[in-house]
């Protein structure tokens, strides 16, 4: 998989299953919604923990696939996984080698070897300064009693969603700003250059190219690199643009492969699910039981699969 600057295309080539390589199972998660609460910032099970250190230590991989910056996975998703683990007496550094994070839609990646962590930026990946700086002046100027500009990102710029404001009142709002957005996008002449995209929590201002797809053909390098070829794989995710994890997923590693969505979010989240060509279970606001039976290997009769 390549990242092309002139066109702002991935190009997703096709799973090499290669006779060299072990297979073992894959979960693919979204942070915001499936593991963190978006409101409070905590995890929002901690027996999703105990789920993800049962999967792991059995030989499963986990990969988190987000529009956070690496250091908000690092200290809210990481950290208390490796406490929960350290807990239950795992060997906690062989457990992180199995562990990935794609951070700011594509822009970072994460890994673990032992307490050493190595992140990696693609440089190719920027927004217009000039642009964001424009957005950050709409922000303040209008929009400052729901939204704040998130600066901790390298490669995107996120306008999220204020501490204690409710998700209707920052959806109604968050309408019309992307507009906003929109129009400064196209009086600057960048729309080929700038992708506005809608989250639960947040507006992005990202490259081309960038999203949950491109989170997912980086896991799949990154497992490619270990000699892993996913045996089956579990995407969760709360709102429609998480589909294009199992969507990229099912597209590269073909219908030998098992895929399975697990939306927590909305049903309105799967608008297009008479597209879709793998499982489709919708778990009603909590994966844990979810994650629970596919960890052990059954799937829940609430799946269905669509022809």
């Amino acid at each position: 998989m390549g990242y092309d600057s002139t066109t702002g295309h991935t190009s997703a080539v096709p799973w090499c299953d290669r006779a060299d390589m072990s297979q073992a199972p894959l979960w693919l998660l979204d942070v915001d919604g499936p593991v963190v609460d978006p409101s409070t910032r905590a995890i929002k099970d901690p027996q999703l923990l105990d789920n993800l250190v049962a999967f792991l230590a059995g030989g499963g991989y986990v990969a988190f696939n987000t529009g956070r910056d690496a250091g908000f996975v690092r200290d809210r998703v990481m950290g208390p996984l490796r406490l929960r683990a350290t807990e239950q007496g795992r060997d906690v550094d062989r457990l992180l080698d199995r562990v990935f994070v794609v951070a700011e839609m594509g822009g970072i990646t994460m890994r673990f070897a032992g307490a050493a962590i190595e992140q990696t930026r693609d440089p190719l990946l920027t927004v217009n300064r000039d642009l964001t700086d424009r957005v950050k002046a709409l922000v303040a100027a209008a929009y400052s009693d729901v939204m704040f500009v998130d600066d901790s990102k390298q490669t995107m710029l996120s306008i999220e969603k204020n501490h204690g404001v409710s998700l209707d009142v920052y959806d109604e709002r968050r309408r019309q700003f992307a507009l906003d957005v929109n129009t400064l996008v196209n009086v600057a002449g960048l729309e080929e250059q700038v992708r506005v995209g809608l989250t639960t929590i947040a507006v992005d201002l990202q490259a081309p190219g960038t999203g949950k797809a491109l989170g997912a053909d980086r896991v799949l390098s990154w497992l490619s690199e270990l000699g892993i070829t996913p045996a089956s794989a579990l995407c969760v995710g709360d709102s429609g643009s998480d589909l294009a994890m199992a969507d990229r997923l099912h597209e590269r590693l073909g219908s030998n492969v098992p895929v399975t969505y697990v939306n927590v979010g909305p049903a309105s989240s799967l608008d297009r699910v008479h597209e879709i060509r793998y499982t489709v279970v919708h778990a009603m606001g909590e994966p844990t039981a979810e994650l629970a039976a596919f960890g052990k290997g059954a799937v829940r009769a609430t799946s269905r699969e669509l022809a």
